[in-house]
């Protein structure tokens, strides 16, 4: 379970050893399913959906200063969305997760434009005109379009991503 690192922030949830680096995550659960229901913390949830979904690991969300935890943490506390986790489809969730872990991997909060990202909109909307995230017609990432942000490029994230898609998903960085 998640606990509060008394030597740190007290508002701030980090997993203790109930999840450790080393335990093997279940077997990969249908994306497309709603995740069953969580007696436990919001963040307990969603830190269990993830590692079950193989989206990351559990030193990574133990890591209060990784990109991972940032996510975790905006996802299960901050996220003025609040997606219910017993309806919304797990794939759904695991969008809203990479890409909140990217932004804080890139260090999101200096882009110049913003391109609505971490808003309480659809993924399917963190965008501007021609750049940002793009979805299919089922509200699926399919493009992600980061040119003319303040970053330069994109740093290597220490998680696991498995795109059971024979699509590519499009990635433009900033080079101008």
């Amino acid at each position: 379970p998640l606990t509060t690192n008394k030597n740190k922030n007290k508002n701030s949830p980090s997993i203790a050893s109930a999840v450790t680096p080393t335990q093997s995550p279940a077997p990969t659960k249908s994306q497309s399913a709603a995740p069953t229901a969580c007696t436990r913390t919001r963040l307990d949830c969603l830190a269990e959906l993830l590692l079950q979904n193989e989206v990351a690991d559990a030193k990574a969300l133990q890591d209060e200063s990784s990109p991972q935890f940032l996510a975790l943490r905006w996802l299960a506390n901050e996220d003025t969305a609040v997606l219910d986790m017993d309806s919304t489809p797990t794939v759904i969730l695991v969008e809203r997760y990479v890409l909140a872990m990217l932004y804080f991997a890139t260090r999101g909060e200096g882009w110049g434009d913003q391109r609505n990202f971490l808003s309480a909109t659809s993924v399917c909307e963190w965008n501007m005109l021609e750049k940002g995230v793009f979805c299919n017609e089922e509200d699926l990432v399919v493009a992600l379009d980061l040119r003319k942000s303040a970053h330069e490029e994109v740093p290597v994230l220490n998680s696991k991503f498995r795109f059971d898609s024979p699509v590519s998903l499009p990635f433009y960085l900033n080079r101008s």
